[in-house]
């Protein structure tokens, strides 16, 4: 079983707009630096402002933990009044022997949905 912490970074078009490619990246660069925590673990750019983070053998309530820490650590660039970049996710388990294959892309697609709930909340 493992957890897939689904990540974006809100708000990187505006600085890709305001700051450049250059700074841009550095932010992308930055949120990789964060989500490297563990040799068992894989983080990927899933493309554009999103990333997975997979996590082997932890429960929801631990997958939760680390996104926050996660969304925490990668902190809050403010671009201009209104307009920051920041980083917000959402979690989901798979159990193989549990789970069919295609509830995974189901779960993938659900937590995708809720990581953009969480952007409108925010």
């Amino acid at each position: 079983a493992f957890c897939v912490i689904l990540f974006d970074v809100a708000n990187l078009k505006a600085a890709n707009a305001l700051l450049g490619h250059f700074l841009a990246d550095e932010i992308l660069r930055r949120v990789a630096r964060v989500m490297r925590r563990r040799d068992e673990e894989v983080a990927v750019r899933m493309g554009g402002d999103e990333f997975a983070l997979i996590v082997p053998e932890i429960t929801m309530a631990q997958a939760r933990v680390i996104r926050l820490r996660l969304e925490a650590a990668a902190g809050v660039q403010r671009l201009r009044p209104g307009v920051s970049v920041f980083l917000t996710g959402s979690v989901l388990r798979w159990e193989p022997a549990i789970d069919e294959p295609e509830s995974l892309a189901e779960k993938l697609t659900l937590a995708d949905l809720r990581l953009e709930e969480r952007k409108q909340e925010i």
